[in-house]
């Protein structure tokens, strides 16, 4: 079954991301086509009410306003890839994984070239590297 994946903004997270100039404290969740949320880490299927939110969640219609819209994604068929990812092939290139409406399908956009691949055409050997979203704290010069 399409997982979706999004992130929920929490203030007792422990991921940050970044939107635009936004930074956003919470956790990545993920939802099945029938609204119901089924994780927050897909490595290990943790409830809701142990992880975060503090009441009972059955449904993503509950906490659409703790998603961050811009970050919501599906997962690319076939792959454990989802929409915003950056992956890596064994180049070293870097590519974002994105959703072509005019294709109907899956692809991936180069970080340096800006060039569109299918992803169906890739290569090589990719890895999920990080997402485009992931934020890491500036280190001060002093």
């Amino acid at each position: 079954m399409k997982l979706n994946r999004g992130f929920c903004k929490s203030d007792n997270g422990n991921v940050k991301i970044k939107v635009g100039d936004t930074v956003y404290t919470g956790e990545w969740i993920y939802w099945n086509g029938f609204g119901e949320i089924v994780c927050y880490n897909k490595q290990k299927r943790i409830s809701v009410i142990e992880k975060d939110v503090k009441r009972a969640i059955q449904n993503i219609s509950e906490i659409q306003s703790l998603l961050v819209k811009k970050t919501c994604g599906e997962e690319v068929k076939g792959t454990d890839f989802f929409v915003h990812d950056v992956i890596r092939d064994s180049y070293g290139a870097e590519y974002k994984v994105v959703y072509d409406n005019t294709r109907a399908g899956f692809g991936v956009v180069g970080l340096k070239k800006h060039i569109y691949v299918p992803f169906s055409c890739l290569s090589s050997k990719v890895k999920v590297v990080r997402t485009q979203f992931d934020y890491e704290e500036e280190e001060g010069i002093g």
